[in-house]
């Protein structure tokens, strides 16, 4: 392995989030700077980026961990379609399920071919350069 990659470090603190944190400080005291804010990219965090959780995923997520939810009038009909069209797929409607036998662990057909289409999308609206061998 190339010892550049070796030496790779992910630093969530260090000297360029103290900068960033120095810089909001000035900002907050008036310090004329030619920008407003500081964004702190390096987080892995878009959430505090600003962006808004994909609530989507989160809902039909939770709808798939626990049935019950399907029940419940405060989650959008789309997401129950999702849950209940995933939860149709797996054996038992438990998505711990593990096919017949105990011996499909590839997650059930439409999980898995759900999975492509989703890569696939993603590879195809983004533009992506990956191959994902479909």
């Amino acid at each position: 392995m190339n010892a550049a990659i070796r030496r790779v470090q992910y630093a969530v603190r260090g000297p360029i989030v103290s900068r960033a944190l120095e810089l909001e400080r000035e900002l907050r005291q008036g310090v004329p700077k030619p920008f407003t804010e500081v964004i702190k990219a390096n987080v892995g965090d878009a959430q505090a980026m600003g962006q808004k959780p994909i609530t989507f995923l989160r809902q039909v997520a939770a709808l798939c961990l626990y049935p019950p939810l399907l029940s419940d009038p405060s989650f959008p009909e789309d997401a129950k379609a999702r849950a209940r069209r995933l939860l149709d797929a797996c054996a038992g409607q438990s998505v711990g399920e593990r096919g017949p036998g105990g011996s499909d662990v590839s997650g059930g057909a439409l999980t898995s071919s759900g999975g492509c289409d989703v890569i696939w999308g993603c590879d195809v609206i983004w533009g992506c350069d990956v191959i994902w061998g479909l």
